[in-house]
């Protein structure tokens, strides 16, 4: 399997240097949620549903098996309180906005996609090869674009680590074209910014068809 990423090359400078980056440094950069396109994607649902026995048992993880009822009671109040909610959404909303997130693609025909993030056809597309020995492109994860248009809902039977996954895995519909793949870092394993990459798996650079000769030269050498 290949995936790909496109890259714009316009005439400021932070384009080039993220080709020179990949090229020349072998390295990848990891984006954070703020920094994708579509700012309602990896939003981290509101706490409505959870059933009292849920919170029950948050109250038994934060404070063990206290043996005042009333005690029990009133910190099962306070955390089913909108304001108690709320904290929890933006707390795990933190965590995520931390999260370096790779994102690339099965297609490398897509007009559109050539518009959006190469610049018009001005840029070119990497290709990298996917192999499950290679400990970086091996972690790639397909991206769900369910045919609702609801974002993913918080279900209390879902680990705290599948409810992210879900948030973090799930698009619109409208971005079905895509065909996208992320590789996720969370900060204990870098988080966003540079990450090297095998250089071995760099196995295509595709130029746009409105890219200047000068810039392909310069790539080429």
């Amino acid at each position: 399997m290949v995936l790909y990423k496109y890259r714009a090359i316009r005439d400021s400078g932070i384009d080039r240097s993220y080709i020179r980056q990949i090229l020349v440094d072998h390295e990848l950069y990891f984006s954070t949620r703020p920094q994708l396109n579509d700012p309602f994607e990896c939003i981290v649902p509101f706490f409505y549903s959870a059933p009292l026995s849920f919170w029950r048992d948050e109250v038994k993880r934060l404070m063990g098996e206290v043996p005042v009822r009333k005690l029990r009671r009133e910190m099962e109040r306070q955390l089913r309180s909108r304001s108690s909610r709320e904290e929890m959404q933006r707390d795990i909303q933190a965590d995520i906005d931390k999260i370096g997130m790779l994102c690339l693609s099965e297609r490398t025909d897509d007009i559109l996609m050539w518009s959006h993030y190469a610049a018009g056809h001005q840029g070119i597309c990497l290709g990298f090869q996917v192999d499950e020995n290679d400990g970086f492109f091996c972690h790639g994860l397909p991206v769900d674009y369910p045919d609702s248009d609801e974002r993913p809902k918080w279900d209390h039977r879902d680990t705290k680590l599948e409810h992210i996954t879900k948030i973090l895995l799930t698009k619109a519909k409208h971005w079905r074209y895509e065909r996208e793949w992320r590789i996720v870092k969370p900060p204990p394993l870098g988080g966003a910014g540079p990450h090297k990459f095998p250089i071995a798996n760099l196995t295509a650079v595709i130029f746009g068809c409105r890219l200047k000769m000068a810039d392909r030269r310069q790539i080429a050498d």
